[in-house]
């Protein structure tokens, strides 16, 4: 894997750490604006670093959703005002923490 490849996973990592802490302790967190936006921002991030993920580290790992990444963050960018707070819980809740596992693996 290419240093590039390599620092971007590393920072996906990074990123979906964070979105997880931010919600850790905060019942009801997709109902807070601010932590909603914090979490949001980074499943942004994720999104814009699977670029910088060379192809051959994708196809090598297709067990991982690299276009669901990339759609997210394409969603979040160009239509926030239609996010659905619920299924962003859902990505938290169900998605992130298989995320960091898989990424670490690599």
């Amino acid at each position: 894997m290419n240093e590039k490849s390599h620092n971007a996973i590393e920072k996906i990592i990074k990123h979906a750490d964070k979105a997880i802490q931010y919600t850790a302790a905060i019942p009801l967190w997709w109902e807070d604006s601010k932590t909603l936006e914090a979490v949001v921002f980074n499943l942004a991030q994720i999104g814009e670093l699977v670029r910088f993920v060379d192809e051959e580290v994708q196809n090598n790992n297709r067990h991982i959703n690299w276009p669901a990444m990339k759609g997210l963050r394409n969603r979040i960018i160009h239509d926030y005002d239609y996010i659905v707070p619920i299924v962003i819980k859902r990505i938290v809740e169900n998605d992130l923490t298989v995320l960091i596992r898989d990424l670490s693996r690599i």
